[in-house]
């Protein structure tokens, strides 16, 4: 008898093994592209922020892009602010785009500290901010010219905030699942 079902096991491992081989020799091709799209995918994110760069989306009238939510469902994106990289995370709860004290230094952004001359309500609470003029913001294909924003002052806001005055001035912004789309 343990003979038996023993062959019998032996058996249904071969069917299942010569099953599997049939279904990768006839899906092979959807397989590669499932792979390709996994690894275009991750090569496009930021690690440490679980951050995917902006996807175009193709639009022959208009500039078109999508960012996909991440793991906790922010978009953060990817972003030049005059011409340097910065991360970014879309607030449409913020009126203003707001930058951290240490992203403004490292944009080349100069503020006082008597600049600091009025405050503002960040998830942190009240904090002293100082108002500065961006000559853009660029994300993807999108650009915003003359763009006002405030510098919170040093250690008091953990992620920039790309705020309603930038979405203002695009065409619309949609959600679509678990992207947020931006159109100019």
């Amino acid at each position: 008898m343990k003979r038996s079902s023993g062959v019998i096991r032996e058996a249904f491992l071969w069917l299942l093994a010569g099953i599997m081989g049939f279904l990768i020799v006839f899906y092979f091709d959807q397989l590669m592209d499932k792979i390709k799209d996994f690894q275009k995918v991750t090569q496009s994110m930021d690690m440490k922020h679980h951050v995917r760069s902006p996807e175009v989306e193709k639009n022959a009238w208009e500039n078109v892009i999508a960012i996909h939510a991440n793991r906790e469902g922010h978009f953060l994106t990817h972003a030049k602010i005059n011409n340097e990289d910065a991360l970014l995370m879309v607030d449409t709860g913020a009126t203003i785009v707001a930058l951290s004290y240490e992203t403004a230094e490292d944009l080349g952004i100069t503020v006082r500290d008597k600049d600091f001359n009025k405050a503002a309500r960040t998830a942190n609470g009240v904090s002293k901010v100082a108002h500065v003029n961006l000559e853009e913001i660029t994300i993807g294909e999108i650009t915003v010219k003359n763009i006002k924003a405030i510098v919170v002052e040093p250690g008091k806001l953990d992620v920039n905030l790309l705020g309603m005055n930038f979405l203002s001035k695009l065409s619309r912004f949609e959600y679509r699942g678990k992207k947020l789309i931006l159109v100019q």
